[in-house]
């Protein structure tokens, strides 16, 4: 036979609670009030005895006065003194007097009768007794005070509060509320409540409601007056399933019965809801494409119903095309003109599709209404620079600067403009024209871009023929903190734009191929890669461009494998990367620097990035789920502000990487 192990007595936690004191007797005063029985009440007693049958019975008669006259007559050290305190406080309390009431009642010894009686009425008038309570006291009071008061009304609306609360059908609220309807309408100051009552049920439909609760409702109350046909409400509950198609037929009629004009909508509340409604439609309409665009992933899921991977049915015809998004973002900027959301939405729409003429077209047309936009005037600012118009785009990120001239990003912005505009001028026309436009940029082009800025100004200086001022500031733009291999880029690249001769160009050619060749701290590796990027963002090439990337991006290798410096240079080194979508490469630097900081969550969720980045649409869940839930976990634990702030893209990626099939197959309430 087996031998079982004994079992570890458990150690106590601690000394032995003791068990609560017995209540104390009930007071002989008490027991003879109670009991009413005159003959059992001692003869020292029975004066305080009389006095307070007698009170009580002229107040239960309504005769206040009397009642006072005869709680005269018990003293200071009667026993009955807590019955006289009690009736006091109930006729306080029944005359509203809530003070008086409150101090009569605070007065009772806790351990006698009237302190028990008087608790429901405490509870109602002292919040500070009511939350002294416990739960389950607390319970058994409310309880008193409702068999106190009863209200056919008040007991019918905290059952339908209890049935609305229920995740549960809503049959049973139905029911309760058709009884107390009758009530609502016969009373003139309860009437006007129905509608918020109403309310109630829409919201409840919303939430855990049924198809067939929509006629009960309209039974109930009627149609709602702003949803009359429940198509706001359909398209709610749709779109919260991921039935989106089903979502924009509704979305759709909603949109055409307001463009009728419903009475009671101001025109300007009207025009801007429909707005609000085409712009939600055509996001709508481009999650219906973005899904449409990845049917045939479905194949890994519907397997299991009997279809499609080699079944029977086969394939899936193609499905139908998905509305035109920008159909509906138009018409939303044609009704709100000086809103934003849907003028971006376009402009995001036509760069995505490389139409970049339409995105400065909406752009223009939008700062006509709104010129104080400060992200669409940034936007059409990087649009007009990448196509060349570096003088327009330095005058918008000016005005975006004017309207906040503290921000950070917006100077360093301007910076870049007052560069990008300068060596225009100086591909395009005199050298003096560029070198005006650095000195008005001087001070916010040495604080965020003293490489770029010294190196420009060297070059500039060379095309004017001074040699000796062109060293001082080659000089200036490699001693910048971290610009040593920017500077070797920005003169080379500069020096072919400004078409120097072969003998002044060697010099600046020869720098650059030594210092990709060599060793690089990961910020200078950053700052070397912004530059060569930064030529792409003006839309300007030149030789050997395409070329360099490789080395670059060599070179950050090695960096990120050997190189020192903070974790926060490594970071960045990274996250230009992905910032120059340079896909194929990252993931290498991407995985050595994980290895080296596995701390840090900005690696596994960059790796995440490049496998959004390839996909089509999602990536195969297997892919990411794993270092998204590394990402987070890193992030969370992380004490870093920077780190803090990914966790809202982590969020967004996890919810793309899990996409709702079901909700789309089986969709509807």
């Amino acid at each position: 036979m087996a031998r079982t192990r004994p079992r570890t007595p458990e150690r106590p936690a601690g000394p032995p609670v003791p068990p609560p004191p017995p209540p104390p007797p009930p007071h002989p005063a008490d027991v003879a009030i109670a009991g009413r029985i005159r003959s059992n009440v001692p003869p020292d007693m029975l004066g305080g005895y009389d006095a307070v049958v007698l009170a009580f019975i002229k107040y239960e008669a309504g005769d206040d006065e009397a009642a006072r006259n005869a709680l005269q007559a018990i003293g200071l050290t009667s026993p009955f003194l807590e019955w006289k305190v009690l009736l006091r406080g109930l006729m306080a309390y029944a005359a509203n007097d809530t003070a008086r009431a409150i101090e009569n009642f605070q007065r009772l010894n806790p351990d006698r009768m009237p302190a028990a009686l008087a608790a429901p009425l405490r509870a109602a008038v002292d919040k500070a007794f009511k939350d002294a309570q416990r739960p389950e006291a607390a319970a058994a009071i409310e309880k008193q005070f409702l068999a106190l008061h009863p209200d056919p009304l008040a007991d019918g609306l905290r059952q339908l509060r209890a049935d609305l609360s229920r995740d549960k059908p809503l049959a049973s609220a139905f029911r309760q509320v058709d009884k107390l309807l009758p009530l609502f309408r016969m009373n003139k100051g309860l009437a006007p409540l129905i509608p918020k009552l109403a309310g109630c049920f829409y919201r409840a439909i919303l939430t855990h409601g049924e198809p067939a609760d929509m006629p009960k409702y309209r039974r109930a109350f009627g149609p709602p007056t702003d949803d009359p046909d429940f198509h706001r409400l359909e398209g709610q509950i749709y779109e919260a399933n991921g039935a989106q198609e089903e979502a924009i037929k509704h979305w759709a009629a909603y949109e055409a019965w307001l463009a009728k004009g419903p009475p009671g909508w101001p025109a300007d509340v009207l025009a801007r809801a429909r707005a609000a409604i085409l712009q939600r439609l055509g996001q709508l309409a481009v999650e219906v494409g973005d899904y449409d665009d990845g049917y045939d992933d479905e194949d890994d899921y519907m397997f299991m119903f009997g279809g499609r991977r080699g079944g029977r049915g086969g394939r899936r015809p193609p499905p139908p095309a998905p509305p035109d998004p920008t159909g509906y973002w138009r018409r939303a900027a044609e009704l709100a003109p000086a809103w934003e959301l849907p003028a971006r939405e376009l402009f995001d729409w036509y760069m995505d599709e490389e139409i970049p003429a339409s995105a400065e077209a909406v752009a223009r047309k939008f700062l006509e209404h709104n010129p104080t936009a400060i992200g669409m005037t940034s936007s059409l600012a990087e649009l007009l620079g990448k196509s060349g118009h570096a003088a327009e785009a330095l005058e918008l990120r000016k005005r975006a600067l004017a309207i906040n001239p503290l921000d950070r990003t917006l100077r360093a912005l301007t910076a870049f403009a007052h560069l990008a505009a300068a060596r225009r001028q100086m591909v395009d026309g005199p050298p003096a024209a560029a070198d005006e436009t650095l000195d008005a940029g001087r001070e916010l082009c040495e604080e965020f871009m003293p490489a770029g800025y010294f190196s420009l100004r060297a070059i500039t200086a060379l095309k004017r023929g001074r040699a000796d001022t062109a060293e001082e500031f080659r000089a200036r733009a490699v001693g910048a903190p971290g610009g040593r291999l920017a500077a070797t880029l920005y003169m080379a690249a500069d020096a072919a734009l400004a078409k120097l001769k072969p003998a002044a160009k060697k010099p600046f050619d020869q720098a650059l191929t030594a210092a990709l060749a060599g060793s690089a701290t990961p910020r200078e590796v950053s700052l070397l890669y912004g530059a060569w990027d930064q030529y792409f963002l003006e839309g300007l090439t030149y030789r050997g461009q395409k070329t360099q990337e490789k080395k670059i991006q060599t070179l950050a290798l090695t960096a990120a494998t050997s190189g020192e410096g903070p974790l926060l240079d490594f970071e960045i080194l990274a996250q230009s990367f992905a910032h120059r979508r340079a896909w194929a490469a990252l993931p290498k630097i991407a995985t050595k620097l994980r290895q080296r900081f596995p701390t840090s969550p900005v690696f596994p969720l960059l790796q995440a990035e490049v496998e959004f980045a390839k996909a089509d649409d999602a990536p195969r869940p297997y892919k990411v789920i794993d270092v998204l839930a590394l990402a987070k976990i890193l992030a969370e634990r992380s004490t870093e502000p920077r780190h803090k702030e990914l966790l809202a893209r982590i969020q967004e990626l996890q919810e793309q990487a899990t996409p709702n099939y079901f909700g789309r197959f089986f969709g509807g309430f």
